[in-house]
């Protein structure tokens, strides 16, 4: 079964540490603006934003668990690895878009309605 699926390059060893830097520059840049914008707020984003804070630290902790599977996966050269892969990819991504809904909630909806229409289209 393994051998009917075509190697997917996104997901060699050089890639997948480029994909580790840019979502960890992503992370690290989202959560500074954001500690920026509620700095002078008497109020913080768990305050007001409880239920969206939850799912970044549970995408967060996907994000993790399935980086540490992956390593795990390619050591064994199993072929879950490219599903374990994807997920991370999810995660990061999910984590990322609610990031954006604690920092701009308009501007993450529109990316939020956009992401099923490009999805469909390709």
């Amino acid at each position: 079964m393994a051998e009917n699926h075509p190697p997917n390059l996104g997901f060699k060893g050089d890639s997948i540490e480029a994909q580790h830097a840019i979502f960890a520059l992503l992370a690290d840049m989202l959560s500074n603006h954001i500690q920026v914008k509620y700095q002078s707020m008497p109020v913080s984003p768990f305050d007001t934003q409880m239920g969206v804070m939850s799912a970044v630290f549970d995408a967060l902790f996907i994000y993790a668990t399935t980086s540490v599977a992956e390593v795990i996966l390619r050591t064994q050269k199993s072929f879950h690895q490219r599903l374990v892969g994807n997920i991370r990819l999810y995660a990061s991504a999910l984590a990322t878009i609610l990031f954006l809904v604690i920092l701009f909630l308009i501007v993450s909806c529109i990316i939020l309605s956009c992401g099923p229409v490009c999805e469909v289209s390709t």
